[in-house]
């Protein structure tokens, strides 16, 4: 009976011990003819956006959807840039025009349209499930901006002159926005809720929000006193918070999922921070892949990361990783337990 017991609670504990870990498979995305290729967004069905280098040399917007990767192209000029993507597969992200202006666009069913905030230059940041866009540029002017129902809110900026300016990064399902203001000379992270900015503080100098989830929580990095450097912070119930680094030095925070699980880059080490604990996707990956993970720049509520890396032929491309499932121990060991169980309960 002793012996019984003893085994199982070594196999239960065995058990234990794994699921407490997680790991990851990681997918090339490849490129579009060149060597390079950058991952920024990612929608709940596993679509990626991002650059990828073409066969002549050029940087160019793509799509990646069920394992192929789809050049979304420019509006004349050579290069391009995909930044966010909706569950409905419409992509936003900025695109030169033949005059070499960026121009902030939204791509759906194959089109290509600008989104006309005014001239100059323009890009396009983010966009959620309402077709809602973040972004910056409006009149010519480096202001971020929502765009809704056709066209541009102008979200302003605390200064004025030449060097004011703003920018919108991310954006929820709420129309809630982040990003930053330099109208008072450095920057200042911001989040615009119910029309107006409010300004969410630094670890002691600069700050800039880069994500946001629709619980309204905010990551980015923040200047952090003493250390000369930037480091990831999220910002939530009115307090930002210190993620810290794998390693010492610089880290920044570039997206955060509706679970709470945020993702960015310390140091060019790709992480994951969850349950109050940062962790090194590198160690989370089969160590024969090759891969090294620079930064992960997006998270989906299914736990999916893209970034980039350098992969096993030195290349720097766009990955995609995707969680392992688990090994399928629960229902043996739970059938020992209950019949430990019974046999305990058996009478002598």
């Amino acid at each position: 009976m002793k012996k019984l017991l003893v085994v199982s609670a070594i196999f239960l504990s065995l058990f234990v011990a794994k699921t407490q870990g997680q790991s990851y498979q990681v997918t090339d995305l490849g490129t579009l003819g060149g060597n390079s290729s950058q991952a920024y967004g990612l929608n709940s069905s596993g679509q990626v956006v991002g650059w990828a280098n073409t066969g002549d040399g050029f940087q160019h917007a793509f799509l990646y959807s069920a394992g192929s990767m789809f050049d979304i192209g420019t509006f004349g000029g050579n290069q391009s840039l995909a930044q966010g993507i909706n569950d409905s597969g419409a992509v936003v992200g900025w695109a030169q025009n033949m005059y070499s202006h960026h121009r902030a666009f939204v791509y759906m069913g194959g089109i290509m349209a600008d989104l006309n905030t005014g001239t100059g230059y323009s890009y396009a940041m983010g966009i959620n499930n309402s077709g809602q866009i973040a972004g910056q540029g409006i009149g010519g002017l480096p202001h971020a901006f929502l765009y809704s129902n056709g066209s541009a809110i102008d979200l302003g900026t605390s200064g004025s002159g030449t060097f004011s300016s703003s920018e919108s990064r991310a954006i929820n399902n709420s129309g809630q926005i982040t990003g930053f203001d330099l109208g008072t000379g450095t920057h200042q992270a911001f989040l615009y809720s119910n029309g107006s900015m409010q300004y969410i503080g630094t670890l002691g100098g600069r700050s800039v929000g880069i994500g946001i989830n629709d619980a309204g929580q905010v990551v980015g990095s923040s200047f952090l006193t003493g250390t000369e450097v930037d480091r990831a912070f999220l910002y939530s119930d009115g307090l930002m918070l210190d993620l810290g680094t794998l390693s010492g030095g610089f880290s920044a925070a570039l997206d955060i999922n509706n679970r709470g699980q945020i993702v960015g880059d310390s140091n060019n080490r790709a992480f994951l921070y969850q349950d109050g604990s940062m962790y090194d996707l590198n160690s989370l990956i089969d160590p024969s892949s090759g891969w090294v993970l620079e930064s992960a720049s997006a998270i989906n509520d299914s736990g999916q990361i893209v970034g980039y890396g350098i992969n096993s032929l030195g290349q720097e491309h766009a990955f995609l990783l995707s969680q392992i499932p688990e090994p399928t121990m629960l229902l043996p060991l739970g059938l020992v337990a209950l019949a430990l169980k019974r046999k305990i309960q058996k009478p002598q």
